[in-house]
């Protein structure tokens, strides 16, 4: 075995020179694409990064510009709003007062003052306090005009009976 032996060591050592002279060549050759590659990948991930950051930027600043101007028109829409009823009352309180002639301390003076007559109207159109006892008043009528029908009707039947022992 030792020919055998000896050729077989012979060709596996060819064999394996060339196979690292091929691996010797191989591993740089492998490692510089490796590192395009990643250098590529490095590359498309800053370029994605840059144009996600760019879309960001453009709404957030789309968005801001659109907020700010919806704040600004609501902002002048409250703002003349508000100027136009305050304009309205200050100008309607200044047409009342000079038609008017009073202030609105005195019409409320006078309101107050009206408000309390007419709660005492009904004291005032009342003094004996028939709206009290309504039934009791007007009871009491009937019996007093019960009782004036009563004597009138015995003082005619007297006079009459007088009258008539008389003749």
């Amino acid at each position: 075995m030792g020919l055998l032996s000896d050729i077989w060591d012979g060709i596996r050592g060819k064999v394996k020179a060339l196979i690292d002279s091929a691996f010797t060549n191989f591993k740089p050759w492998v490692r510089a694409r490796i590192s395009d590659a990643i250098a590529g990948i490095r590359q498309v991930t800053n370029y994605i990064t840059e144009h996600i950051t760019n879309v960001y930027k453009t709404v957030k600043e789309y968005i801001t510009n659109v907020y700010n101007t919806v704040n600004e028109y609501v902002t002048k829409v409250y703002n003349n709003v508000t100027n136009y009823v305050t304009n309205k009352y200050v100008t309607t309180n200044e047409y009342i007062t000079n038609v008017v002639g009073a202030s609105r301390e005195w019409v409320e003076e006078e309101l107050a003052e009206n408000r309390a007559w007419m709660l005492s109207f009904a004291k005032l159109m009342d003094p004996q306090g028939f709206l009290k006892d309504p039934i009791g008043y007007i009871k009491a009528a009937f019996d007093i005009q019960r009782g004036v029908a009563q004597n009138l009707v015995v003082k005619s039947f007297w006079e009459g009976f007088e009258e008539g022992l008389a003749e």
